[in-house]
């Protein structure tokens, strides 16, 4: 297989936290340079564990830091010194994209900003996460407020419909606030580097986590619409049809969906009880909706004394919508997340006794390899590397920024050391 399919395209990271490193974790898993700039000391992230092995210290690279940096170039840069920007203006010329997740305003103050960039490379493409916009684009009533994950899920309303049937609202387990954001700004990196093939020029990629995070609850916000209702949270159940929920077994739970009456008939046969597939209780995804709670009571009364097993035997054996409810050691005994790359091995650390596994690419190809090929870096590890070899500074150059704290590094200790 050839390499990834962003080969050759060339990417500054300014990014932290979780949206900003995870649209460029995806560039470089598709094959992009990816360079990463931290200020001296490193990125606070890298704080965050869990670690392998404490006696490493800082040789040690914890989970959230590694599964997000993986594949990337790390150097370390001052950018509040005049050098620090000086260097970064000689970088930019060699670059295809810029990539940062800074509250408004900031980038300005380093004298790093769209217009001061694309005046050195009209060809660049320059992405920002926000959690409310840019003024470059349409504009926003926040533009240096900050926000994370549990702001961004409680604002657009997401935690407003996610929660239990009695009203108690909860946030969504994982950082969906940052990671699709994320993702989305990654569409528009690549819609704009189209743009560029087109036009020959680069431009400004605007990602709003908040914009995002409206556009996930779709369905709110067009049944509003429709019908003036305020939706609110149903469990795990869907406001239109039925089943379409969770279920115990006797050794754990699982899921089943009917959304259409195929499926419900499906079901009912599944459960060897086909006469209810005509029953006008539940002939139709109408009359379900009516009778959910003795929809329920069936399913429970059959499923509740079954093993898992069995239970999603009979209901797969009948091309019934039905899975388990995994936890993190069913992932990891799953063939099939294996078959598909989705656990990757990586070193946790220079030298580490073992491998780790991070979640893989949900992409792939069949003409060029998307997976992580290499551990996050240590704290200004490639530094020298990445100035002399992508930038074409001499070593000279390299060694005089690092006497003047411009730039500083970190290689890793000796296997013995």
């Amino acid at each position: 297989m050839s390499k990834g399919p962003l080969q050759g395209i060339r990417v500054l990271d300014f990014t932290r936290f979780l949206a900003g490193p995870y649209a460029t974790m995806l560039m470089a898993d598709l094959g992009a340079d990816v360079v990463k700039i931290e200020e001296p000391g490193g990125d606070h992230t890298r704080t965050s564990g869990p670690y392998l092995n404490a006696a490493t210290k800082d040789q040690d690279i914890g989970g959230f830091f590694n599964s997000l940096n993986r594949s990337k170039h790390g150097i370390c840069i001052d950018l509040k010194s005049p050098g620090g920007r000086d260097l970064v203006l000689r970088m930019v010329k060699d670059v295809d994209v810029v990539v940062e997740n800074f509250r408004g305003g900031v980038m300005e103050k380093y004298g790093l900003d769209y217009e001061t960039l694309s005046r050195i490379n009209p060809r660049l493409v320059y992405a920002s996460v926000r959690g409310f916009g840019d003024r470059r684009t349409l504009g926003t009533h926040y533009p240096e407020r900050p926000t994370v994950d549990l702001l961004v899920q409680a604002v657009s309303g997401i935690m407003g419909i996610t929660g239990s049937a009695d009203g108690q609202v909860y946030k969504i387990g994982p950082g969906v606030g940052d990671i699709f954001p994320g993702t989305m700004c990654l569409v528009g990196i690549l819609a704009a580097l189209q743009w560029r093939e087109r036009s020959g020029e680069g431009q400004y990629v605007d990602t709003s986590m908040y914009d995002c995070m409206l556009s996930l609850c779709e369905r709110m916000l067009y049944q509003h619409s429709y019908t003036g209702e305020i939706p609110g949270p149903m469990g795990n159940a869907h406001p239109f049809s039925a089943p379409y929920t969770m279920y115990p077994a006797a050794d754990g739970n699982f899921v089943v969906a009917a959304p259409n009456d195929k499926f419900w008939r499906r079901i009912a046969t599944a459960i060897g009880q086909p006469e209810l597939g005509a029953d006008p209780r539940f002939a139709t995804r109408a009359a379900r909706r009516e009778h959910r709670g003795e929809i329920d009571d069936i399913m429970r009364a059959w499923s509740s004394v079954r093993k898992r097993d069995d239970v999603m035997a009979a209901l797969l054996g009948h091309d019934v919508l039905a899975a388990p409810v995994n936890n993190a050691a069913d992932i990891f005994a799953d063939p099939e997340v294996r078959k598909r790359r989705m656990l990757v091995d990586i070193d946790p650390y220079p030298h580490a006794p073992r491998k780790v596994q991070v979640a893989g690419t949900p992409l792939k190809f069949t003409k060029t390899e998307t997976q992580p090929q290499r551990r996050a870096p240590l704290v200004g590890e490639h530094t020298h590397d990445v100035l002399t070899r992508m930038f074409g500074l001499s070593a000279a150059e390299v060694a005089a920024l690092e006497r003047d704290a411009i730039v500083s590094r970190r290689e890793p200790e000796s296997a013995g050391a």
